[in-house]
């Protein structure tokens, strides 16, 4: 699945902004313990079976375990709980727990979309957008995907925002009414949406340009997070609406990368193979692309595949101690 899938979302599209496909943003689990819930499931109660299904596929507070995510999801789903049933749809889709099966997953986002289940509608959007499971049907497709989005699913929203920039399945390309449905996603606490609403202020796409407004939310995204440190430096790298600056790119990167960030890991690799600001040095870049691969970003998978037909073994066996022994530090609050 391209827009659905519970995984972060990709940075690789420049011609978005840097910005790829909307990832689907997790439920919030109940906040009983593990025994109280089995307590009230096994009483019957559809809300604890539905919140153990949760925590199994999440894998935060216990070890995922899809296949028991999945028998608490089917439980719940043939009792009609409608969140239920969109997981269901979901783990169908991505063979998770169970046989990857597109008609079942259908059928499943159908019942909960029918319910009025925001994240069932989003789902079953997706399904008709890109024929999965069903015979391709855009104008069916975005109509379930506003219903998500009117719903207020930041999720729905973001990907609408996403269809209008790019003007995909039917949709015109429209940036403004894109950075309309950006800025809702954002305001409901998307992250990925917030980023984006930045990098449209910085270039002025659908909106006023706003340098200082673009930036001073990206700082603030860099002062939480890590991806908001690889944010401020892609700004710099590419010259976002500012001047393109190597040094400070470099170092926001090199922050990034060294918290962990697999983009920033990657981004940094291809300032060192390109000589980006700093004297190449393709150690150093194999390295990075070695740290991002491993977090499976596809960037870094294709890049190391390349600089790896340009080294000498004893230069790839370097780059690769080097990332065996990296150790991710702590994320802080970068100078700005």
């Amino acid at each position: 699945m391209q827009h659905l899938k519970i995984q972060a979302a990709s940075w690789a599209v420049l011609s978005v902004i840097l910005l790829g496909a909307p990832a689907m943003a997790e439920d919030s689990a109940d906040k009983r313990t593990v025994a109280e819930l089995q307590t009230a499931a096994q009483s019957g109660e559809i809300t604890a079976t539905r919140a153990l299904g949760i925590l199994y596929y999440e894998g935060k507070t216990v070890p995922a375990d899809y296949p028991k995510a999945f028998a608490f999801f089917k439980t719940g789903a043939d009792k009609g709980d409608a969140r239920s049933q969109y997981y269901l749809g979901l783990m169908y889709s991505n063979g998770e727990g169970v046989t990857e099966d597109d008609k079942t997953a259908f059928a499943w986002a159908l019942k909960a979309a029918q319910q009025g289940d925001s994240k069932g509608q989003n789902l079953l959007s997706y399904f008709y957008r890109y024929g999965e499971g069903v015979e391709k049907d855009e104008p069916k497709g975005l109509e379930w995907l506003r219903k998500a989005a009117d719903q207020g699913l930041a999720d729905a929203q973001e990907v609408l925002g996403y269809l209008y920039l790019v003007g995909e399945s039917g949709l015109a390309k429209d940036e403004k009414a894109a950075f309309i449905w950006y800025k809702k996603a954002a305001d409901g606490g998307d992250e990925s949406a917030r980023r984006q609403v930045a990098f449209m202020l910085l270039t002025g796409k659908g909106a006023t340009k706003d340098t200082k407004a673009g930036l001073d939310s990206l700082k603030e995204a860099a002062r939480e997070k890590s991806t908001g440190v690889t944010s401020l430096g892609l700004v710099y790298l590419n010259g976002i609406g500012v001047p393109a600056d190597y040094g400070k790119a470099l170092t926001y990167l090199t922050q990034a990368a060294n918290e962990g960030d697999a983009y920033g890991q990657y981004k940094l690799g291809a300032m060192y193979e390109n000589a980006m600001g700093v004297k190449q040095n393709r150690v150093e870049a194999m390295r990075w692309y070695l740290l991002a691969a491993a977090q499976e970003d596809d960037d870094a998978i294709a890049a190391l595949d390349f600089i790896g037909k340009q080294m000498s073994g004893g230069d790839k066996t370097k780059a690769r101690a080097l990332a065996k022994a990296f150790k991710p530090v702590p994320h802080a609050a970068p100078a700005t």
